[in-house]
C-alpha cells in the first residue's frame, strides 16, 4: 500500500499541519511504516498549496532554491536515506510497543535489523519499556534524541511533536546505551 501524505488533489500536508515539527512527525511515520512512501513533488522543500486542485499543482521552483525550506529538505533526505539502507524499515514486520493518546512506539524488525520508532503529537508522560522486552544490548540513536536507561528500563524522550528512531542491537543479557547520533549518521551514509 502507498504511504502518501498529500497529492495533487489535496492541500499540502505541511500547510495543513501549520507546524514544521508536526510535518516532520508525519514524514517520519511515512518513511518508517510498512508500505511504499510516495512524496508529492515539492513536499520535500515546503512548496505551497493551500487548497485542492490547481493550488497544489504549483510548478517546482528548481532555479529558486532561496524559496526552499532547507531544514525540511534535510529531514526528508535523512529519513529517505535511512529507509534506503534499512531492511527493517523497507520490508520488516511491525510490532506495536506502546500506544498512548499522544505517542505511539513501534518496532520494525527484519532478520538482520531492529528499529524502534516513537512518534508524538504533543509533550507526553515518559514512555518506559523494560530493556529485556526490547531484547537488545545497545540502542543507537538514528533520528531525534537519545533514550535514557534507568534501572533496566528504557525511558524514551517525552517531547512533542517529535519523531525519534533508534537501532537496537545485541541480545537481552546486558543492556547499555550504544552509538551516538553522529555515529549512526555516519553509518547511514554507507548506502
Amino acid at each position: 500500500s502507498w504511504l502518501i501524505l498529500d497529492s495533487h488533489d489535496t492541500p499540502r500536508f505541511h500547510v495543513l499541519t501549520g507546524d514544521q515539527r508536526r510535518t516532520k512527525v508525519g514524514v517520519g511515520l511515512q518513511m518508517s511504516l510498512p508500505g511504499v512512501p510516495m512524496v508529492w513533488m515539492g513536499d520535500e522543500i515546503g512548496l505551497g498549496g493551500t487548497s485542492c486542485g490547481e493550488d497544489s499543482r504549483r510548478p517546482m521552483p528548481w532555479n529558486r532554491e532561496n524559496e526552499w525550506d532547507h531544514d525540511l529538505f534535510a529531514w526528508y533526505a535523512q529519513c529517505i536515506a535511512l529507509r534506503r539502507v534499512s531492511d527493517a524499515l523497507a520490508v520488516g514486520s511491525l510490532r506495536w510497543v506502546h500506544v498512548g493518546s499522544d505517542v505511539v512506539v513501534y518496532l520494525r524488525e527484519s532478520a538482520d535489523e531492529r528499529i524502534l520508532c516513537a512518534a508524538s503529537r504533543a509533550v507526553h508522560a515518559p514512555v518506559q519499556i523494560d530493556a529485556v522486552d526490547l531484547d537488545c544490548e545497545r540502542m543507537g540513536t538514528l533520528i531525534g534524541s537519545d533514550a535514557a536507561v534507568v534501572d533496566g528500563r528504557v525511558v524514551l524522550p517525552a517531547d512533542g511533536p517529535a519523531f525519534h528512531m533508534w537501532r537496537l542491537s545485541g541480545g537481552s543479557a546486558h543492556f547499555t546505551q550504544g552509538s551516538t547520533q553522529q555515529n549512526a549518521s555516519t553509518e547511514v551514509g554507507r548506502g
